[in-house]
């Protein structure tokens, strides 16, 4: 063989190789180990895709809560499991669920959550450091959390706990 497919073997290899390992999302940039408060935004959220002929988009703030130092606990713990994020994504955009991380007092991470899909966006300031799915546990833990705070009744008309219930 001539020089050059050598050449183009190798550059794909390496292409491959870097792409590959691009994909996979930075754990320790969705999981930081200090985190000072967590706060959560829930909305009641109609996307563009959930629109009939005439509506808009809207969407209307339900609750806002400053995690105690208990729910933040339980919130990292279940954070912190690998088993907690899947690839694959659902078509909708939809989110109603908002949490934002901080540490000494600055917005460190925001991930937006849609119920509805179990999509989960996470951006890491400006930055998307991942987009994907949670898993069925995480869910279960997002429906007690919602429950604790008997929110639940608020959002069960809506039809946005249809991916978690």
């Amino acid at each position: 063989m001539n020089r050059s497919i050598y050449l183009i073997i190798i550059f794909l290899a390496i292409f491959i190789t870097f792409n590959l390992l691009s994909t996979e999302y930075p754990k320790e940039r969705i999981r930081p180990l200090e985190i000072d408060s967590i706060t959560l935004l829930i909305e009641d959220c109609i996307s563009l895709e959930m629109t009939m002929e005439g509506e808009s988009p809207s969407t209307t703030e339900i609750a806002f809560i400053k995690l105690t130092e208990e729910e933040k606990k339980k919130f990292i713990k279940h954070w912190g499991k690998v088993s907690t994020f899947s690839e694959g994504r659902a078509l909708l955009t939809h989110h109603n669920l908002s949490y934002s991380l901080y540490a000494k007092d600055e917005p460190l991470i925001l991930t937006e959550i849609s119920t509805l899909t179990r999509n989960m966006t996470i951006y890491s300031g400006d930055e998307l450091v991942f987009s994907g799915k949670f898993s069925h546990a995480f869910g279960k833990y997002l429906f007690k959390f919602l429950a604790h705070h008997n929110l639940i009744d608020q959002l069960l008309p809506t039809g946005q706990l249809d991916g978690i219930d």
